[in-house]
């Protein structure tokens, strides 16, 4: 640096002028005392030692003043101690290099208003500059801000700080990139596409899919084996359980709004009376009169999802049993077991809710494995009615591109970003009041309720009879909300497919969920496969990217996530390289600054891990006990975080 001061002056008279402001700098502070350049400090206490050098404890004191970081003491020194690692790796292998920074090129720097913190540079100038001119005071100032107990300790800093920075130049100038290279890497960063996609998401299918009785008799005959391994792997979750009730349910949705005017009797009031509220009131007095409740519900309730099991709801907590209303709560903890309720009104209609069973303490497996086998064969079941669909849908849509139509020609095309599952499902006629309840069943449940089209699963796979009506004998089937399973099986050899009956199709009518069709882009391509709303797939990211031509459909399914996706690239635009032209030697710079980045990170992590292995790098620990933690008395642990220097 010096050197090349000396290069850049443009006369001798410069550089004598620059020598003796050097020289009234030192003999400044060589005469007061304790802030001086001149003579050295004792070598005082030491917090770290690499390769059988010591790093002072200014040095870390010095880290600590003025690296912003950590959420506490003992975090703040970690990461000092990181960071002084790092200045001493490179530091010494800029001396193994044969480069010594010396105590004239950190002065020289210091003056000009430069200087480095833990690899960081700081503008001098902003510190110890008045009206332009450097200032020795304040300089003294700011060194004894920093912790520093001399100037002679802030040179010596310096010098250190020097050193490293010159091995970080040479590596970061290790690696160059050619015009061509930058060139391409532009083209990549910058291609734009854009695709119609269709996805097939089992979690869709856990929604709408309500299996019956009699298709969990068949599931669990034929998983028995896995379903007790999951009861023996969760036994722990059915100990000491708490007071809990088997609850069916009949709905009927209310036929006319109702209107809240402050009173409650409808006929009063001259309201004609809803026909519906009337036929709950008669269900009541046949299910009083020793009515089958399961066979009534399968056959008159609204509710579709309970309604082909009877209006079973599982086992439910008593003291909490997540019905979405709290009139629901309520009047179940009002009746005693094999009780039905009165009829509970709540704005979307009218309920009739019995307590069939009630059981707490520890359970068995008998008294819990037609839960269990409910979630894992609707987990099993929509994973593979997924597949299943997705694989039709593209056979069909291959005809269609065959024939000159496209993914919009085959599926109804989503606008938006798409719908948030529950509030968009919400009927458009929903009033303030409604809205009020289902809102008031989101904080019992953390889930909204709406009402869905009910589409029962095809029972054409099952052998033998019906299930029976009343249902004595019936599995109690769980009501655990299934949105938010995320397991995940392996499709290549399912246990479903070996039914009872001999394994036919899947319990799971076709075409249950219809999925739309989504144009998402122009986007540019990810490095790790991420497509906004879709999720992340290398495979589908370079098919869009590399493979595809406009208009043309991807041959194969991609798996995304759990889910299954079909693609047609839209449209693909390529960058206009006039843009690369005009700023060319800074893209080449960059992207060779990228890769020597890359090479010096790479390289410190492999010395810093060379040394833990040569047990080369040692802790002060007495001394950080007592400088490095929060309280008196704790004990200050450190292990270099290699990948992260």
């Amino acid at each position: 640096m010096l050197e090349q001061l000396r290069q850049n002056s443009r006369s001798f008279l410069i550089w004598i002028l620059f020598i003796i402001i050097i020289a009234a700098f030192v003999l400044t502070f060589g005469t007061q005392g304790e802030v001086s350049f001149a003579g050295s400090d004792s070598a005082g206490d030491y917090v770290m030692v690499v390769n059988d050098r010591e790093v002072s404890v200014h040095s870390w004191r010095y880290g600590m003043n003025t690296v912003r970081g950590g959420t506490g003491k003992v975090q703040r020194s970690q990461q000092v101690l990181d960071a002084l690692l790092e200045r001493e790796i490179l530091a010494q292998a800029a001396n193994e290099a044969g480069f010594r920074a010396t105590d004239d090129m950190a002065i020289e720097r210091i003056i000009q208003g430069e200087f480095l913190i833990l690899g960081q540079r700081i503008d001098g100038s902003a510190m110890y500059f008045r009206n332009g001119i450097f200032d020795d005071q304040m300089l003294e100032t700011q060194v004894n801000a920093m912790g520093l107990p001399t100037l002679n300790r802030f040179v010596e800093e310096q010098r250190l700080e020097i050193e490293a920075q010159n091995m970080r130049d040479l590596m970061l100038r290790s690696v160059l990139a050619s015009p061509e290279e930058a060139q391409t890497r532009f083209v990549y960063e910058n291609t734009r596409v854009t695709a119609d996609l269709v996805q097939y998401r089992p979690n869709d299918y856990r929604r709408e899919m309500g299996l019956t009785d009699a298709q969990l008799d068949t599931y669990l005959a034929a998983n028995d084996a896995k379903v007790r391994a999951k009861y023996t792997a969760d036994e722990a979750l059915y100990k000491q359980r708490g007071r809990e009730l088997r609850i069916r349910q009949i709905f009927l949705r209310r036929t006319q709004p109702k209107v809240f005017d402050g009173n409650e009797d409808a006929a009063a009031a001259g309201q004609p009376e809803d026909p519906a509220a009337v036929e709950i009131r008669t269900i009541r007095q046949q299910l009083i009169a020793s009515g089958d409740f399961a066979a009534i519900a399968r056959e008159r309730s609204d509710d579709e999802r309970s309604k082909a099991k009877g209006g079973d709801l599982g086992w439910r907590s008593a003291e909490n049993p997540g019905l979405g209303a709290q009139e629901l709560a309520a009047a179940v903890k009002a009746v005693e077991v094999g009780g039905i309720t009165e009829v509970v009104e709540i704005p979307r209609g009218y309920y009739l809710l019995k307590v069939e069973g009630e059981r707490e303490g520890d359970l068995t497996y008998d008294q819990v494995k037609y839960e269990i086998a409910e979630r894992m064969a609707v987990e099993d079941y929509a994973a593979l009615a997924a597949r299943r669909d997705a694989e039709n849908a593209l056979a069909r849509a291959k005809a269609a591109v065959a024939a000159g139509q496209s993914l919009g020609d085959l599926f109804e095309r989503q606008q938006g970003p798409g719908p948030r599952p529950g509030i968009n499902d919400l009927p458009s006629n929903v009033t303030p009041e409604q809205l009020q309840e289902i809102l008031r069943g989101m904080q019992e449940q953390g889930s909204v309720t709406v009402e869905r089209p009910y589409r029962p699963a095809s029972d054409s796979w099952e052998q033998g009879d019906a299930p029976a009506a009343a249902g004595d004998q019936a599995p109690a089937a769980t009501a655990t909300t299934t949105e938010t399973t995320t397991a995940t099986i392996d499709l290549s050899t399912p246990d479903v497919s070996a039914t009872a009956g001999g394994g036919q199709d899947l319990p799971v009518e076709p075409d249950l969920v219809k999925p739309k069709v989504r144009e998402v882009g122009p986007f540019t391509r990810d490095p790790e496969g991420v497509i906004r709303s879709i999720g992340k797939s290398q495979a589908l990211m370079s098919a869009l990217f590399d493979d595809l031509s406009a208009g043309e459909l991807a041959p194969q399914l991609y798996e995304v996530g759990e889910s299954f996706v079909i693609a047609q690239l839209v449209s693909r635009d390529e960058p206009n390289l006039a843009d690369f032209e005009e700023n060319r030697v800074e893209r080449v710079q960059n992207l060779s600054f990228e890769r020597g980045f890359r090479n010096l990170r790479a390289w410190i992590e492999s010395r810093c891990s060379a040394l833990i292995d040569a047990q080369a790098i040692g802790i002060n620990t007495p001394l950080m006990n007592q400088l490095g933690t929060e309280n008196e008395g704790d004990e200050f642990s450190y292990r270099p975080q290699c990948a992260n220097l």
